[in-house]
């Protein structure tokens, strides 16, 4: 469709990344208008100024503005007064000298302090969209009230219409007083769209209002979707998201136990609470709402990142399940409450569990998946009410925690007596429980499988290193490896005691047995030592194939793919480092 078929005019410039949105949501900014001076139609021997101007014909002179009219046609009509909008944001962020933009572009990035490059420019600019409310040429930038032009502003709001159920701005920015009272005066033409005016902060000469839009068409429920756009404000200005979705999901929890309190919620504005507690009197949260509002706090906590770690692992302890429960949200998982922190089982509300009764609640091949939080830990009388529940019941439990809080709870979870296996991903664990078992306990660091008669650590693999000598070494590669050759020994134990002490490989004691493990199972250091071992066995070796690439892997437990390339790669990168130092 052409333009002049559209209410508007001054096309919108819309930034490349609009759809991903700045931070996260879709973003337009609305600017005042666009304004000719005098000297400048001058000098460009303009005599269609004052028509422009005061007649208000800007849009029939697009084609033939003399400002415009000998680089229209070179630039393949780019440069018209139609896209005085694309324009000036692009002159700006090649940099032109616009105060406003300067001014707003700091504002919204937090960048004060520095000359702000291109680079920095583009990023924000080409993640909103911008347009002039006004929709004609004013003849010199000038102050003037709502009530001043009342007419005029009122006539551009299809204009403003169109450009939202165009772009579906999830925030909008608009540029002064005036213009916030047009749009405000006239939003009750957006039958579709309801608008809420939030806060009005002095950004370099003019005002900036944020206004939030919800849209009728959207599955979550207005008030909570317009919660959930004040919320993600608040994170633009550096705001604790954590915090913030914490803090409304507990208000919800509150309500729904009918313990709600204005003092219940911490950390927030004033405005934000009285939103709250006005909304919470009336409305019923929808579980869309809630899931979005808790995968925003478990990804700001780092619980997301540890699910992602272990979800191989997850995905096969649960896999033969009947149901999970659980106390975070994933995936099909059941809600179980009674267990904190409790504010993350507010999801599917109507089919959660409580703790207390789980035994009653659960069959013999279900699962109840656990996380531990460094935020919000469990005392010894949670997890004594938890282990009990476990012995008398048949089925096992999955807990998620991180491998830096194993001191707290090992104690506590060796005496359960039912500790069965321990994953290690990462800075991640998966404890696994078993009811009833006494036997030892299976360890799984790094995709592998050491079992322990003895239950000494949670994490074998990052705390129990042992530095052995060379001797150990040599024993080690006569006896498992079968080598023989005393010279090919005498070098192999070098390198592998060289490696150990330069923190390549670390060593643990497996019932007596030593096992060597890499301490960056891919990094070129690793590959490195894989490539040395190989050239020694193949020049002091009596049989060269005795130990492959791959017999190697298996004597530092790695498993590096496409290890023969990785190694021609580091090959080619040493002899290229030689002959530039030449």
């Amino acid at each position: 469709m052409n333009t002049t078929e559209k209410p508007y005019f001054f096309r919108p410039r819309i930034g490349k990344h609009y759809e991903e949105g700045f931070r996260g949501k879709k973003t337009l900014v609305v600017g005042a208008y666009h304004y000719c001076w005098e000297s400048y139609a001058a000098r460009y021997g303009c005599t269609y100024r004052d028509s422009c101007i005061n007649g208000k014909q800007t849009k029939g002179l697009d084609g033939i503005c003399p400002v415009y009219r000998d680089r229209r046609d070179a630039f393949d009509g780019y440069y018209r007064i139609s896209n005085s909008n694309i324009i000036e944001i692009d002159s700006y962020i090649e940099g032109e000298h616009y105060p406003i933009y300067q001014a707003f572009t700091y504002y919204m990035t937090g960048k004060g302090g520095h000359i702000l490059s291109e680079k920095e420019r583009e990023a924000f600019w080409e993640s909103v969209a911008f347009y002039n409310y006004i929709q004609h040429f004013l003849p010199e930038a000038q102050e003037f009230s709502y009530e001043d032009r009342k007419e005029e502003l009122n006539a551009d709001f299809p204009a403003f219409i169109q450009i939202i159920r165009e772009l579906k701005p999830s925030v909008i920015y608009i540029w002064n007083d005036t213009i916030k009272n047009a749009v405000h005066a006239n939003c009750n033409q957006l039958h579709d769209v309801e608008l809420k005016f939030y806060s009005r902060e002095i950004v370099g000469s003019t005002t900036v209002w944020t206004i939030i839009a919800n849209y009728q068409d959207e599955n979550l429920d207005t008030d909570i979707n317009a919660l959930l756009a004040e919320a993600s404000l608040l994170w633009f200005c550096n705001a604790d998201k954590k915090d913030i979705a914490c803090n409304i999901l507990q208000t919800i929890l509150s309500y729904r136990k009918h313990e709600y309190r204005p003092d219940t919620v911490r950390n927030l504005p004033d405005k934000i609470q009285s939103d709250i507690q006005d909304r919470l009197q009336p409305v019923i949260y929808d579980d869309k709402a809630i899931t979005a509002l808790t995968d925003l706090y478990q990804q700001a906590s780092g619980l997301n990142s540890l699910i992602s770690q272990q979800e191989k692992n997850i995905d096969m302890l649960t896999k033969k399940a009947g149901h999970i429960y659980s106390n975070f949200l994933y995936k099909e998982a059941i809600p179980v409450t009674g267990l904190d922190p409790q504010w993350l089982t507010l999801w599917k509300s109507p089919q959660s569990a409580d703790i207390t009764r789980l035994d009653r609640t659960m069959n013999t091949d279900d699962i109840l998946l656990i996380w531990i939080s460094n935020d919000t830990p469990w005392s010894l009388i949670q997890c004594e009410k938890v282990f009990g529940i476990l012995r008398k019941g048949l089925w096992k439990m999955l807990v998620l925690m991180q491998s830096d809080m194993n001191s707290q709870y090992f104690k506590t979870f060796k005496e359960s007596g039912n500790v069965s296996a321990i994953y290690e991903a990462g800075d991640s664990l998966i404890i696994e429980f078993s009811p009833g078992l006494q036997g030892n306990v299976t360890m799984y660091p790094d995709n592998t499988c050491i079992p322990y008669s003895r239950f000494t650590m949670l994490t074998p693999s990052k705390y129990l290193k042992n530095k052995v000598s060379r001797t150990r070494f040599r024993k080690f590669l006569n006896i498992q490896m079968k080598l023989t050759d005393e010279k090919l020994l005498n070098i192999l134990d070098k390198i592998l005691y060289d490696a150990q002490n330069a923190g390549t490989i670390f060593v643990q004691n497996v019932n007596d047995s030593l096992c060597i493990r890499c301490e960056d199972n891919n990094s070129d250091k690793t590959v490195e030592l894989i490539a040395r071992i190989r050239e020694t066995v193949k020049k002091y070796a009596k049989y060269s194939n005795c130990m492959t690439y791959e017999d190697i892997q298996g004597m530092l437990n790695t498993d590096i793919s496409n290890i023969r390339k990785r190694i021609s790669d580091l090959n080619k990168s040493r002899t290229k480092r030689r002959t530039t130092q030449r």
